[in-house]
């Protein structure tokens, strides 16, 4: 069944997010856990909308998914550094909640993504594979022939699972780069307690 390829080729970004959980030494997955969700459940009304009204995943509409993950993951970071950190983060435990966030978000949005392909939208696949394959043709002056044909292939053997995971994989990536410029900007180290010599 295609709907375990989105869950074995999510494996090696499971392991990252863990391993960024584990280098940050803080609890972080209850607070990403739910701003993670929220942002997952925005990404997939969107997507429902878009689809809805005859849109595809490659919609210009869906970068505005963009600002729903800049608007949870900032605000995730400044209710961590305001209630539990008096004030203060870190940038690696800012960057690292982004991350868990976006790791959750994208979980829970490739889900979505196939069972809205599997029991609603049912066109949805070929309805993104057509617009793949459009792109491909607009690159015919760019590719040679080998490489368009391996693409139309690809393309064309695609499968729900590999959209749903091809599309929120993306999100992800984005939500480490947001994590990583909101923690930059986010950052703020607690003052550093003067030495007392009695």
């Amino acid at each position: 069944m295609d709907w375990l390829d989105f869950l074995v080729k999510s494996k090696p970004i499971f392991h990252f997010t863990y391993l960024c959980a584990m280098l940050n030494r803080q609890v972080i997955a209850p607070i990403a856990l739910r701003f993670g969700f929220f942002c997952g459940v925005g990404h997939s009304i969107m997507t429902i909308a878009v689809i809805y009204f005859g849109g595809t995943l490659y919609d210009p509409a869906m970068f505005f998914g963009v600002v729903l993950t800049i608007a949870f993951t900032m605000r995730c970071i400044k209710s961590i550094r305001e209630n539990e950190g008096e004030g203060f983060i870190t940038f690696k435990h800012a960057f690292f909640t982004g991350v868990a966030l976006s790791f959750f978000a994208f979980l829970l949005y490739g889900l979505v993504v196939y069972l809205l392909g599997a029991l609603v939208f049912t066109d949805m696949l070929s309805h993104a594979i057509n617009e793949m394959l459009r792109s491909v043709e607009m690159l015919d002056g760019i590719l040679n022939e080998s490489q368009r044909d391996t693409l139309l292939d690809g393309y064309e053997k695609l499968t729900l699972g590999e959209l749903a995971f091809n599309d929120a994989s993306s999100k992800f990536f984005w939500g480490i780069f947001i994590s990583l410029i909101l923690a930059l900007i986010l950052k703020k180290k607690p003052p550093v307690q003067p030495i007392s010599h009695e």
